[in-house]
């Protein structure tokens, strides 16, 4: 009896063994922490930027100095690729109902690199060519002679005008502050002549513009 315990003993503790040798020794699996990385950027350039705002005229010739002291901004572009546009500039002086100031100038937009970036601060050169349109309106007159005889003269408006001959170049600045918006300053200088001198006039101006499409920005 005591030899067929012991055999049983011996035979269930080897079974145990077995059995413990049988099963896997357990496994840590650590998890990689990953962290979180910023979305790629998207490059977009907009085909067409319209934009508004106000601008100043400092003319210095040599005749004297003189200027506009407020003239409404207007631009339009169209962009060629992510460096180079097409710009059209118009600079408007309502001096009084009767006279108006247009300055206008077609010009290339150059983008230094860089300002393709979400956010950047975008600079670039202008180069181009202004014109000017001028409005002048007459008002009508009557006047009657002592002896009766009537003379008038009904008034008219005319426009005058030139092309775009006054070479032009420029400097400024854009930041996005948006998909739909940015802000823009510039600064150009046009060289001007006439018969008896010539002379400069800058026009700083400080812009928003508004793309047709999406600036720069970030993959969502």
């Amino acid at each position: 009896m005591r030899t067929l315990i012991a055999a049983t003993a011996a035979f269930v503790i080897a079974l145990g063994a077995s059995g413990a040798a049988a099963q896997e020794p357990p496994v840590t699996v650590l998890q990689a922490t990953q962290v979180p990385q910023a979305p790629p950027a998207v490059h977009a350039t907009p085909r067409v930027e319209l934009g508004g705002g106000l601008a100043v005229g400092i003319a210095v010739s040599s005749e004297g100095a003189g200027g506009f002291p407020a003239l409404a901004n207007a631009r339009v572009g169209v962009a060629i690729n992510p460096k180079w546009a097409i710009e059209g500039v118009f600079d408007i002086w309502p001096e009084s109902a009767d006279y108006a100031l247009v300055l206008y100038r077609a010009q290339a937009r150059w983008q230094f690199a860089g300002g393709s970036k979400p956010g950047a601060l975008r600079t670039h050169l202008t180069f181009g060519a202004t014109g000017v349109f001028e409005h002048q309106k007459y008002d009508g007159w009557e006047w009657r002679s002592p002896d009766g005889t009537l003379y008038s003269d009904p008034g008219y408006d005319r426009w005058d005008g030139t092309w775009p001959i006054y070479p032009t170049v420029g400097i400024g600045v854009q930041k996005t502050l948006g998909e739909h918006i940015a802000i823009r300053a510039d600064v150009a200088a046009v060289a001007v002549y006439f018969d008896d001198g010539a002379g400069l006039v800058l026009l700083p101006s400080i812009s928003v513009s508004f793309p047709i499409g999406r600036y720069a920005r970030h993959a969502q």
